[in-house]
């Protein structure tokens, strides 16, 4: 017999359900309190307290091991102070410091005026190098992608204290030669820092696939911003480094200059007996006199270099040491945020897949329904 009108209903609306909707499965309670449970333990796993802990302890330990490197010092000048019995002692004491200092040798005007011309080459190269990598990226055909990663497009490349550091050393005046080799060692530093910049730019654009993910791209760009960051610190620690080593340079320049005008027999004298010797012969001369007061200002600077040392350069060494271990804790940081987001993702969506199917109360009311009306009979017996 065939159905009646309010069965035949059921029937089509059951199949257009059916056919819209993806495959029903039956609803599994145990799998889907496991998902649950997977899905609040994910949501409870977060990293960032703990790389933000490392970073915390890691300028802790930077700072102890700068206030150690100043009480060394501190600790030393005592005994480098009685070393200075006479003023070849002086002497080599200037000399020491001048080389713990990294001046290296002097350098002729054409030597300082090639490193600058390369310099500006390289300066050309790293702005080339992101512009390049930005129009790569803004060529990206989905706009959805394009305009989630337009913040990172606009902090990339600029790196303002590198730019501006080198600004403000190329407008330097070149003529003072004992600043010299300060310089031509600071122009090459900067140039293997560009070198750096630049491969980072031309590295990210030869990895980049044609349609990468949104996070994939996401992360590899606060990846780039990171390594950015990092030459831009050094940068500032380099900056930072030649403000404390200014004073000390003036120093030594004064020094060098007093020491210049000692008499050659007074160098193995003991210091405070050639005072008293060049003291007689300036009663009556004014340029022994001239020469006195050049001996005892030496004296005085070279007591102010034995306090100061080379404190700045090994100050800058830890601060660059810090700050390669900083970068290392900041790219995990970024890479365990990138597979917190993935695993995230993955457990939200098999428990969305859980939560579905057809439980065994519906079941059995949808059942209950069809032998209401009868169609249980009829299948079972065809």
């Amino acid at each position: 017999m065939f159905p009646g009108k309010q069965t035949f209903c059921l029937l089509v609306a059951s199949w257009a359900v059916t056919a819209a909707a993806p495959a029903q499965v039956l609803h599994n309670e145990k799998r889907d309190q496991h998902a649950q449970q997977a899905l609040k333990l994910s949501q409870e796993i977060t990293s960032g307290e703990t790389f933000d802990k490392l970073l915390k302890n890691l300028a802790e330990a930077a700072r102890l091991d700068e206030k150690a490197t100043v009480e060394t010092a501190q600790f030393n000048l005592g005994p480098i102070l009685d070393g200075l019995k006479t003023w070849r002692s002086v002497t080599r004491l200037v000399g020491s410091i001048e080389q713990d200092l990294a001046l290296g040798q002097p350098a002729a005007p054409g030597d300082l005026k090639k490193e600058i011309t390369a310099l500006h080459q390289e300066m050309a190269g790293a702005r080339q190098a992101a512009a390049d990598l930005k129009k790569k990226l803004a060529a990206d055909p989905a706009k959805d992608r394009l305009g989630a990663i337009g913040l990172w497009l606009e902090r990339i490349g600029r790196a303002e204290p590198v730019y501006g550091y080198l600004d403000r050393f190329l407008r330097q005046d070149d003529a003072d030669e004992d600043s010299r080799p300060a310089r031509l060692e600071t122009a090459k530093e900067m140039q293997s820092l560009l070198q750096q910049l630049s491969k980072l730019y031309q590295d990210f654009g030869v990895s980049l696939p044609k349609s990468p993910s949104l996070l994939w791209l996401q992360t590899r760009l606060e990846l780039l911003r990171l390594e950015e960051q990092s030459l831009e610190r050094r940068v500032q620690i380099r900056e930072r480094r030649d403000s404390e080593t200014r004073p000390i340079l003036s120093l030594l320049k004064q020094t060098k200059a007093g020491l210049k005008l000692l008499h050659p027999a007074d160098l193995d004298k003991h210091i405070a007996d050639s005072l008293k010797e060049q003291a007689k012969r300036a009663a009556g001369d004014a340029s022994e006199r001239d020469r006195l007061e050049a001996m005892i200002f030496a004296l005085y600077n070279a007591a102010a270099l034995a306090a100061r040392g080379a404190t700045p350069v090994h100050l800058a060494l830890l601060r660059e040491s810090s700050e390669e271990r900083a970068l290392s804790i900041r790219q995990m940081a970024a890479r365990a945020r990138l597979y917190e987001s993935l695993v995230g993702t993955g457990v939200e969506r098999l428990a969305l897949f859980h939560q579905r199917g057809i439980r065994s109360a519906s079941l059995a009311q949808i059942v209950q329904a069809l032998a209401t009306l009868g169609l249980i009979p009829a299948i079972l017996t065809r």
